[in-house]
């Protein structure tokens, strides 16, 4: 029911019913989305990712005890994920982050974030 949905101030929820619920949580702006085992946003074609990209968040922050990731393009989904606005464009990205030594990458990122 969307009017209990947008009574509450913050809300405790698991991928699954996330994905079944959708249609009442993607009627609410929420303020802040924090994602605990963000890794799992990796995958853009995963219905969890596509799940998410038809609610509105004013904030995301992605909790993952797996700091890298396998290839650029597994970052890039999680980057383009927090800051659509920065990270928008994968091709883009694979070329400037595969010009870089790993040392500029860090420092490149750091100034794009």
């Amino acid at each position: 029911d969307n009017r209990k949905v947008t009574k509450v101030e913050v809300l405790l929820t698991t991928y699954e019913v996330l994905t079944t619920e959708l249609s009442a949580l993607k009627a609410v702006r929420w303020a802040a989305l924090v994602v605990d085992e963000g890794h799992r946003l990796k995958n853009a074609e995963s219905k969890l990712v596509k799940s998410l990209g038809q609610m509105q968040f004013g904030h995301r922050v992605l909790l993952t005890g797996t700091p890298l990731q396998n290839n650029l393009e597994e970052l890039f989904h999680l980057l383009n994920f927090v800051r659509p606005d920065v990270f928008n464009e994968l091709t883009d990205f694979q070329a400037k982050m595969s010009a870089l030594g790993s040392g500029e990458q860090v420092e490149e990122l750091r100034k794009l974030a």
